[in-house]
């Protein structure tokens, strides 16, 4: 894989995964301050357009408005980002977490996600 993106931000490779993603990332956390889905949609679709390729959202963020609405920005640009989501299921079991995971998927209009993060300072319960 090239060490820059097609508008030159530096990739770098992400951990142990088989991916490089740009050494500026995108997180969506405050995706939910612009005025509407469109604006929010844009913002994504020209970061991508000038080389972000590392997002990253999580389903309490604005109570699942930012995966709306990154999802909405992703479509038909989904397969040039590494897509990362995270739940925080806070010590209830791991099935919740699942569940979490798939709401997500659909809100940001994806097959998958390139990572998944499951996190809890309490743990899973069984």
């Amino acid at each position: 894989m090239q060490d820059s993106s097609s508008a030159g931000i530096l990739l770098r490779q992400f951990g142990r995964a088989d991916a490089k993603v740009s050494i500026l990332g995108f997180g969506g956390h405050h995706l939910g301050d612009a005025p509407d889905e469109k604006t929010a949609a844009r913002i994504v679709q020209e970061a991508v357009d000038n080389g972000i390729t590392l997002y990253d959202n999580c389903w309490e963020y604005r109570r699942g408005k930012t995966e709306l609405w990154m999802g909405a920005g992703l479509k038909g640009r989904r397969d040039k980002v590494f897509l990362m989501t995270k739940t925080c299921p806070r010590g209830r079991d791991a099935n919740l977490a699942l569940q979490m995971l798939e709401e997500s998927l659909r809100r940001l209009q994806s097959d998958g996600p390139s990572r998944f993060v499951a996190g809890s300072r309490d743990g899973f319960r069984e």
